[in-house]
């Protein structure tokens, strides 16, 4: 992330990340009537976050998969892991639950890993700029796991996450398929 955005900004892209972390994150809040700074503020958050090929590079006439504004998904995705405290979502969640969230967030991983390692193999470099997010699971350590199962503990609870169960099975058959294994 250093690289992308220089050793000078790094201090503001903590800020942005604890925002988004900590439920404080709101889309449109600073640039409500100014298009031109919001999508400024746009473009640095998709460069902070490795997503900027997101909405340039197309796949077979499919055409980029980031659509519009950044800041309303980054919003979505501030109040639901900042919407209650680590403690609270842990509270609220059962063993039987965590350990269908783990494997559910182990699927999604693997996943992420295979579709974005196959996209490198034709495509090479950061193809849809997805390449930080595998990077994200390929990479995480113990800590970032236990983080990142916790937030989905929560994502998957929210309204707008209803259709997660299709996700995951996507994202299982897609590992599985990579993996050579039938289904």
């Amino acid at each position: 992330m250093r690289k992308r955005i220089g050793k000078r900004n790094f201090d503001a892209v903590l800020l942005f990340i604890i925002d988004i972390a900590t439920g404080n994150f709101q889309a449109n809040s600073q640039f409500q009537h100014d298009s031109n700074e919001q999508q400024r503020d746009d473009a640095i958050h998709e460069k902070i976050l490795g997503l900027s090929d997101a909405r340039r590079q197309k796949l077979t006439g499919l055409g980029p998969w980031l659509i519009g504004p950044i800041a309303d998904a980054l919003a979505n995705l501030s109040a639901s892991i900042g919407g209650r405290s680590f403690a609270q979502v842990i509270a609220a969640t059962d063993t039987p639950d965590i350990l269908r969230a783990r494997d559910e967030w182990r699927d999604i991983g693997l996943g992420v890993v295979a579709v974005v390692r196959g996209l490198q193999k034709v495509f090479r470099g950061n193809p849809l700029g997805l390449s930080v997010l595998a990077d994200c699971f390929a990479r995480a350590s113990t800590t970032d796991l236990a983080f990142m199962l916790i937030a989905w503990c929560q994502i998957r609870t929210e309204p707008w996450a209803s259709g997660y169960p299709e996700v995951v099975a996507g994202f299982r058959d897609i590992q599985r398929l990579a993996a050579g294994v039938s289904g």
